[in-house]
């Protein structure tokens, strides 16, 4: 069973003579978009992940400090 990319593209195709060359050429292109938005999610979740162990580690180490002071 086609996918729903596949499928808008044969449809398309039907109504606007897309050459099949066209047709190739977009199905690539939009995997690669979904594969660059998949990495960039990733990447972006690597980074808030990382900023609240950040954050965690100096709340701790503010609070060492501060029974230090003390």
């Amino acid at each position: 069973m086609p996918d729903l990319m596949t499928e808008k593209l044969i449809r398309l195709n039907q109504t606007k003579q897309l050459s099949p060359k066209l047709i190739r050429n977009l199905r690539e292109r939009g995997i690669e978009i979904l594969l660059f938005l998949a990495a960039l999610s990733s990447v972006a979740t690597m980074a808030a992940i990382i900023f609240f162990l950040l954050r965690e580690i100096s709340g701790i180490f503010q609070g060492i400090l501060i029974r230090l002071e003390k």
